[in-house]
């Protein structure tokens, strides 16, 4: 759990320095989201094993992962990784810039 807290307080941090302004920052914000993610996974499966999280508690932190999947998949879709497929590994010339001619 302090490694979610951790990346929960990186993430606050990275939003209000406004560093995801650019591409760096969206590469960053979604590394910063699916390490929220895999770490939520994690734990919510190891509270299950382990018979800590059961009934509402279950169904809330599912929720809970949920919307870091979400998040995760809606940041895949937008910006610099807009019509990537997840089917092949990404391309030098697939990320996206506003650059008409596709150079970076």
């Amino acid at each position: 759990m302090r490694i979610l807290n951790l990346l929960i307080a990186a993430l606050v941090l990275l939003v209000t320095t406004g560093a995801t302004t650019t591409i760096d920052g969206q590469v960053a914000q979604l590394r910063l989201n699916h390490a929220a993610l895999v770490a939520a996974e994690n734990d919510f499966r190891a509270r299950r094993v382990n018979g800590r999280l059961a009934g509402a508690e279950a169904a809330d932190y599912a929720a809970y992962v949920a919307r870091l999947q979400r998040r995760v998949i809606e940041d895949c879709g937008t910006g610099p990784f807009r019509g990537l497929s997840a089917g092949r590994p990404a391309m030098p010339g697939d990320i996206a810039t506003d650059d008409p001619t596709g150079r970076h």
